[in-house]
């Protein structure tokens, strides 16, 4: 289930960055401000946030659990 959550986490992070780029040059396109309309842009950027924190969250309990002896 953990492996699942952070796949899940993961291609949020992705998806929700890949469209945040649009906004900005790069060397990939041009800037396209109206690519998403302002209001969904708040949710965009609050879905990234929420993505980066619990990957890193999800990251220490799986190396918690890996560290953790079996019987104490």
């Amino acid at each position: 289930m953990l492996h699942h959550a952070v796949a899940m986490v993961v291609l949020t992070a992705c998806v929700t960055g890949v469209i945040m780029m649009a906004a900005v040059n790069s060397p990939f396109g041009e800037r396209n401000p109206l690519f998403i309309a302002e209001k969904t842009r708040g949710v965009v950027f609050l879905l990234h946030g929420l993505a980066g924190l619990c990957s890193i969250t999800m990251i220490m309990v799986h190396v918690y659990f890996v560290i953790r002896p079996d019987k104490r």
